[in-house]
């Protein structure tokens, strides 16, 4: 039998837990919603049409920051780019080229965008001073949407997209030529696969590329007007033989939503990376369900499962099951995923709180600072033990209690004052950073934009929580860096809503950190130009080939919400949006490394708890400690001066009664506390 290790062997340690206290208001009031049975993305289409632009070509305007640069590579008037994360939008070549592609329209007046297709641009060896003028006409001469794209043969590209299924448009140099296609991707059958319904097809889609020369190509799909959304992965060595398969998900028996317990996954719930022969996928569907992680390492012929994330209330029956109720659940939102050159998966995650208080199909979204948060995991990440004490590797856990409803919890209680919450950064790589002078305490939840309308969640709250489309991405080296959207508390769209900014994260690969705020943190939208501007769906090269050169991009809209979104449109009329193109350099950043690792929390768990004679401190450094232990009414019972060393340190507790303490650890000027259970 498994035993449950309070100790995460990943190396996500950010800043210490317990960095940030902040007195507390109220839970805001919840956000109500809805859940429909059947999880279908949201989708038209009509066929082919003709168009007129009604836009003129422009030149790239190039703006620099001190480690990085942006370009607006691409306009449109279509704001919905997912019903949920964004599927693989960019690519770098092995020669550094760049590609990006968005769903693009030109209309200003047709609500039903009649010219919807590709929007494309190209840097040429990833010179951003390279892009191309921004496009005028999209790719197709069909009504298309949702593409994604990768490198294809040695110098080419491909796209794919969907209509009535899929199809995809290929060249042999990227960046150069005319597009061929569409070529028509099979849809899956009946006859083939007995649970999906008759006249299905393939939408929603993302790609990747495998093998020496990306001749190898991977499609991952839902079956469009299946109402039990089936989940398909195709395969293809020459563009002309398609194997069509259940998804990977068909291994855990979750790649069919059965549309009655309100589980398992639907349109645009699954992230893909591919490096080399190397390829995972991770299926997220919010809070209903378990975040799923599936690698292969032979180039898509075989698969194994990992779980990031478990789910309390997967697969229990809301309508009848009063286990499916709950007052209070921290569950995932969005994913991203990218796989390193060593077959290493790294999955971001982000964060919403939910509650689900009465049988039925109805739930509530809590708004507001305790929902922040965008986790990370590895599969490298271990949370429990064998029968033998040797770590294996488990999904997410918590490092303040055992629930499962409190694995993905930035924001806790503080163990003495009642009127504040504390961080604890375990399973984290990045938060809504503090206001420059006013912290935390200056943040108003009724200044974040919700999207709601008539006490239903709206297009901002449905999907996610307050940190919002995480992308992540790993270099040659192994290096990492995250962008997530979170409200920029220095900026109020009509003095009432907080923008979304772009913020970047980052970890070398010889760090056990991630370097966040207020030691190191990019805000990609700090220029003035971005004044008013509104950043979501990011989208990231998961896997640059340059070393410590990370490349994102973002739609970007002058006012917050979606004309198009799913849930009813929260923006009155059409309007233009950018996709900006971000090339990021940390190591331009000024910053000194001496200092950086003096100022951060050498502690990073207290285990095992309970605990009976002693406990373990673990330290990333050698440093001078104060560990103090107070009883539940906050008097200090033991207090042991140490010199910590790098590892597990030991403190021996068998002079404590059993009960319940708060033993806290001050280190390196941080404070570190945590509850031990004393047997």
């Amino acid at each position: 039998m498994k035993k449950v290790l309070l100790l995460s062997l990943s190396l996500v340690m950010g800043l210490g837990a317990f960095a940030q206290q902040v007195a507390v208001k109220a839970l805001p009031a919840p956000v109500k919603a809805t859940l429909e049975r059947k999880a279908l993305g949201t989708d038209v289409v009509e066929g082919t049409v003709n168009f007129t632009a009604t836009r003129g070509t422009q030149s790239v305007v190039v703006n620099e920051g001190v480690d990085y640069m942006e370009a607006e590579s691409i306009y449109t008037t279509y704001d919905l780019q997912s019903n949920s994360f964004l599927a693989n939008r960019m690519y770098q070549a092995k020669d550094g080229s760049v590609a990006v592609v968005t769903t693009m329209s030109t209309q200003e007046y047709d609500p039903n965008f009649a010219d919807r297709g590709t929007g494309y641009n190209f840097a040429k060896a990833g010179d951003m001073d390279s892009w191309g003028d921004t496009p005028e006409e999209r790719v197709e001469d069909i009504r298309t949407g949702w593409p994604t794209i990768a490198p294809w043969g040695a110098e080419g590209e491909i796209l794919v997209n969907h209509t009535e299924g899929l199809n995809y448009w290929v060249r042999e140099k990227a960046g150069e030529g005319e597009w061929d296609g569409p070529h028509a991707i099979p849809n899956p059958t009946r006859a083939e696969f007995s649970e999906i319904e008759d006249n299905v097809y393939l939408a929603w889609p993302r790609i990747v590329t495998t093998g020496e020369n990306n001749d190898v190509l991977h499609i991952f799909a839902a079956a469009q007007g299946d109402s039990t959304v089936a989940h398909f992965y195709v395969r293809s060595t020459d563009l002309e033989n398609f194997e069509i398969q259940r998804s990977p998900l068909a291994m855990d028996d979750l790649h069919i939503n059965d549309g009655l317990t309100y589980s398992y996954y639907a349109a645009d719930d699954y992230a893909v990376s591919a490096n080399g022969d190397n390829i995972a996928v991770v299926y997220c569907q919010g809070f209903m369900s378990h975040v799923m992680a599936y690698e292969s390492n032979d180039g898509g012929l075989t698969w194994t499962s990992r779980m990031v994330w478990e789910s309390p209330i997967h697969g229990l029956d809301w309508e009848t099951d009063e286990n499916s109720l709950f007052e209070f659940l921290y569950g995932a939102t969005q994913a991203s995923v990218a796989i390193g050159k060593d077959g290493v998966a790294h999955v971001a995650l982000g964060v919403g709180l939910y509650s689900h208080t009465e049988l039925g199909g109805g739930y509530s979204l809590y708004p507001g600072i305790t929902t922040d948060g965008v986790a990370y995991w590895n599969d490298t990440t271990c949370w429990e033990l064998d029968e033998y004490d040797n770590p294996v590797p488990s999904p997410i856990r918590s490092s303040q209690d055992d629930s499962l409803k409190h694995a993905l919890r930035l924001w806790w209680p503080h163990p003495t004052d009642e009127n504040s919450i504390t961080m604890d950064v375990t399973n984290f790589c990045a938060w809504m950073p503090p206001h420059p002078e006013e912290g935390y305490n200056y943040f108003d939840y009724n200044q974040q934009y919700t999207g709601s309308a008539d006490g239903q969640a709206g297009d901002y709250m449905q999907k996610f929580g307050l940190t919002a489309y995480p992308s992540i991405a790993v270099d040659p080296a192994g290096n990492l860096a995250v962008a997530y959207s979170s409200p920029d508390m220095t900026r109020l769209y009509n003095n009432s809503f907080y923008y979304r900014t772009i913020y970047v994260n980052y970890k070398p690969v010889d760090s056990a950190y991630w370097w966040q705020m207020p030691l190191y943190q990019v805000n990609l939208y700090e220029d003035f130009i971005h004044t008013s501007s509104e950043a979501t769906f990011i989208s990231a090269v998961s896997t640059p080939v340059n070393e410590n050169e990370f490349w994102f991009s973002c739609l970007s809209d002058d006012a917050p919400g979606f004309y198009t979104g799913a849930a009813g449109a929260s923006q009155i009329g059409i309007s233009t949006s950018n996709v900006d193109v971000f090339k990021f350099n940390p190591m331009l950043q000024e910053w000194n490394e001496e200092s950086i690792e003096e100022a951060i929390d050498v502690v990073y768990n207290i285990f095992p708890n309970p605990a009976t004679d002693y406990i373990n401190i673990s330290s990333s450094s050698d440093a001078s400690a104060t560990v103090t232990f107070a009883n539940i009414a906050g008097q200090t019972v033991k207090v042991v001066n140490t010199n910590l060393t790098t590892g597990h340190n030991t403190i021996s507790i068998n002079d404590l009664s059993t009960g319940v303490y708060f033993c806290t650890v001050t280190a390196n000027g941080y404070s570190h506390t945590s509850k031990v259970v004393v047997k």
